[in-house]
């Protein structure tokens, strides 16, 4: 089982869900926006910026109606297809 965490740091920088599995991270960030912009990656990327070699990937899970990337190496997925990405 994955140990599952909330992340925030000292100067705000918030990651909604923190999957630790096989001793790699796994970011998500949960939006209930239809349409999900490059700036909803922004904590995403500043986070797997900074523990590199630890992230194994980034996504973020919204209500959008495709699957589809939203920046380097962060992809958006609609909550229904998620389990199965």
């Amino acid at each position: 089982m994955p140990s599952l965490y909330y992340l925030r740091t000292r100067d705000g920088l918030e990651v909604d869900l923190v999957l630790e599995f096989g001793q790699k991270l796994h970011l998500f960030e949960i939006k209930s926006a239809m349409t999900i912009l490059p700036k909803h990656a922004s904590s995403l990327l500043r986070v797997a910026g900074d523990l590199t070699s630890a992230v194994k990937n980034s996504a973020i899970i919204s209500t959008s109606a495709d699957n589809f990337p939203v920046a380097k190496n962060v992809y958006s997925y609609n909550w229904k297809n998620a389990a199965g990405n």
